[in-house]
């Protein structure tokens, strides 16, 4: 038996009375308490394909006894999911995501109404047309950034964001079309410009030649005494980015297209294959945000971001930094309950390895406040990634844990610990919708406060699949639905 909890779930001393929160009734019945919340959507979910997708999309087992219909994987409990498109070849165009959407359709069951939502690769040949092909799909709902090698199947990912991918970009804010973060480190970022000077130099010299030569005199002149004398740390790139913008103003229109370009030496060269060897896996998230996403931002205000499975404290502040409505974040359960020791408690655990890595308990405590607070930046994304299990235990085990079978019961064990289980129902079902501007979902699902053990393993036909807390008891079970047919559209 993996263990898997930071610390054991506490007994929670909760009055026998109602507590009402919007759409959201907490209720004791007995020696039983019961909440019921609008059926939730999965903003970040990983299906696979082949057998591991039939397996984890509509799997059913019995637990407690209870019939096995009332609990089963993703497609039983979420209306709808946001599909990760990181398959082997990726899903990169709209047609690719049609024939995936249909994939997963056959294997739900017809009495089911889970929804997919696609998503499309992004890399660096995705061209504006496929963008308005995907808007005018009706199936595509957002464009994903993988970091070229920052996660699983991640290879064909992007390696020039602030170059070859602008066009698609700025194609993306027209059409409305979400940009999904995988936060994670893009190679060399000079970031830290004090240890690549000459590297800065270089590629301003570089790029910025033919800029130079078109721009009037005093513009040229200017831009080249810059690269002449490139910012030595973070403080000097701020202040002299400053002054070019003071110097540019007579030119706004060109000026703006070469900073703009080269993201005022922040993060002004995204390139390279790989996630950056020199920053700390602890670290990278921050870094990320400093490098890529706020000048990211800058550049394009009006383009919806989602950061995926946010993990730090520096994520939170980040996140809640900008104007509500374009800036937001997922938040997994592992990412709630566990940090970085579950990693190394009583042996390495394998199951509890994924990416972004788990984190120190400050970070977790963080965005355990942030998403019980009722911020509506925040709202679920399981990223729940199977994996067989021989492809987790073994000399170089891949990253991402099976969650989609306890995620409901550790989001409602998390929000009851920090006394808010009135925004419990923001949360999981309201939030997200509201960010895709979607309608919310129109059936409940019921969890009742009943001890359960996850199984130690789930079988499917080419092996098994060992799930977050296997062999674990947990205090929340997920019931069923009430209602009408889901909204699916």
């Amino acid at each position: 038996m993996i263990k898997a909890l930071v610390l054991p779930y506490k007994a929670l001393n909760v009055p026998s009375v109602n507590v009402v929160g919007r759409l959201n009734p907490v209720k004791a019945t007995g020696a039983k308490m019961e909440v019921s919340i609008t059926r939730p959507d999965d903003w970040h979910l990983h299906l696979r394909d082949g057998d591991l997708l039939e397996a984890v999309v509509s799997h059913r087992v019995l637990i407690n006894t209870v019939s096995a219909a009332h609990y089963g994987y993703s497609a039983f409990h979420f209306g709808r999911g946001i599909i990760m498109p990181n398959l082997k070849p990726p899903i990169k165009t709209t047609a690719a995501a049609i024939s995936y959407r249909e994939s997963i359709l056959k294997a739900i069951p017809t009495n089911c109404d889970f929804t997919p939502l696609m998503t499309l690769y992004l890399t660096d040949t995705t061209s504006p047309e496929e963008i308005k092909l995907a808007k005018e799909s009706g199936v595509v709902y957002a464009v994903k950034l993988y970091p070229a090698g920052a996660t699983t199947n991640s290879q064909d990912g992007v390696t020039d964001l602030f170059g070859k991918c602008l066009p698609v970009l700025e194609e993306m804010m027209k059409q409305n079309m979400p940009l999904l973060n995988d936060v994670a480190l893009l190679e060399d970022p000079p970031l830290i410009v004090a240890s690549r000077v000459q590297h800065l130099k270089t590629i301003i010299a570089a790029k910025l030649l033919d800029a130079i030569a078109n721009c009037k005199h005093q513009i040229g002149r200017a831009i080249f005494m810059a690269h002449q004398c490139a910012p030595s740390n973070q403080e000097e790139a701020n202040k002299l980015s400053i002054g070019w913008q003071c110097l540019f103003q007579p030119h706004r229109t060109i000026a703006e297209g070469i900073i703009s370009r080269k993201e005022k030496f922040i993060g002004c060269r995204v390139h390279g294959e790989v996630s950056d060897p020199e920053v700390d896996i602890f670290d990278r998230e921050k870094v990320f945000i400093d490098a890529i996403l706020r000048p990211l931002i800058a550049r394009f205000p009006r383009l919806k971001v989602v950061m995926e499975h946010v993990t730090t404290e520096d994520a939170v502040k980040f996140v809640e930094s900008w104007k509500e409505g374009f800036v937001a974040a997922t938040v997994t359960p592992q990412h709630l309950v566990l940090n970085r020791n579950s990693l190394f408690q009583g042996g390495l655990q394998p199951h509890n390895y994924c990416l972004p890595v788990l984190k120190r308990e400050i970070h977790r405590r963080a965005v355990v406040s942030a998403v019980t607070s009722g911020s509506k930046r925040f709202f679920l994304g399981t990223d729940s990634a199977p994996h067989d299990r021989r492809k987790k235990e073994c000399s170089c085990g891949c990253a991402g844990i099976f969650n989609a079978f306890v995620a409901l019961s550790v989001y409602a064990k998390v929000f009851e610990e920090a006394g808010a289980l009135d925004k419990l129902e923001a949360f999981t079902s309201f939030n997200g919708p509201d960010f895709y501007g979607l309608p919310r979902n129109t059936t409940k699902v019921k969890l009742i406060r009943s001890p359960w053990k996850v199984p130690e393993s789930l079988p499917y036909a080419s092996g098994e699949i060992v799930p977050m807390f296997a062999g674990e008891t947990l205090e929340w079970l997920p019931l069923s639905l009430i209602g009408k047919k889901n909204v699916t559209d």
